[in-house]
Formats: C-alpha cells, sequence, structure tokens
C-alpha cells in the first residue's frame, strides 16, 4: 500500500507546471520591421493557467509599471500554459519611432494554483530603437 501511494505521490510531483519567468528581445530593434520577442518558462510548484500576454514600449527612463505605446497583445491558453518551452511572439514597433534607448515591457495575466487565483506578472528589459534588428539578446530578471 505504502509502494503505491509513493508512485502516486511521485506521478503527481512529475507533472508539469510551468510558468513564464522572463522575457527576452535583441538588444536593437529596427523600426517597422516584424521581430521576435520570447517568454522564457521555467518549472513552477503550482499549475498555471496563462491567459493572455501584452507587449509595449516605453521611452527610457519610464516607470517600470506601464507599457505605454502596446505592440500587441496574445492569448495564450490551455495549448501555451504549463510548457516548459520558450513562446515565441511576432510583434514590430511604429515605422515612425525615433532611433535611441527604451523600455519594452510585458505583462501576463495568469490563473495559479488550485483556485486559480489571479495574477498579473510583469517584465521589463531595455533595448535600443536602430538601423536593424539584432545583437545580443537581452532578457528582464525573473
Amino acid at each position: 500500500m505504502r509502494f503505491v501511494i509513493s508512485t502516486l505521490y511521485a506521478l503527481t510531483a512529475a507533472v508539469v507546471t510551468a510558468r513564464i519567468s522572463v522575457i527576452s528581445a535583441p538588444s536593437t530593434i529596427a523600426p517597422g520591421v516584424p521581430f521576435t520577442l520570447t517568454a522564457r518558462t521555467t518549472n513552477g510548484l503550482q499549475t498555471t493557467y496563462d491567459v493572455a500576454i501584452a507587449f509595449g514600449l516605453s521611452p527610457s527612463p519610464s516607470h517600470s509599471h506601464t507599457l505605454d505605446t502596446i505592440l500587441n497583445s496574445f492569448y495564450l491558453g490551455p495549448s501555451k500554459s504549463n510548457v516548459v518551452d520558450n513562446i515565441n511572439f511576432t510583434v514590430a514597433i511604429d515605422a515612425q519611432t525615433a532611433k535611441g534607448v527604451y523600455v519594452l515591457g510585458g505583462a501576463s495575466m495568469g490563473l495559479y494554483g488550485v483556485g486559480n487565483s489571479p495574477v498579473l506578472r510583469e517584465w521589463n528589459v531595455t533595448v535600443s530603437v536602430g538601423k536593424e534588428t539584432g545583437g545580443e539578446w537581452m532578457s528582464s530578471r525573473g
């Protein structure tokens, strides 16, 4: 009996419980050209139903809790919740955006734990707007 209970507990613990932990983007972004943003996931302690994520661009320095100019928002739902794979999104900044330093922000709304408690999570990463998209990938802190 103890073996059965231990086995069931181990199987339950092995269920994937991942959450979005950081966002990453190229260090330089060209105005008007689509580029990829990545939401990186890590194992979590409780189940997560990620509902949606939105991305925005703010002049630097900016208040850390704002998205300012919205780049796009995406429904995540069951197919992109509790996955231990990176989730890629294609967005673009306005073609008229001036070159300079900006804060790229992301915010997601998810339902956490057995009670599906609503949680809003935020990330930001400093990027430059320049001639070509590329350079080192920059990540927010988790």
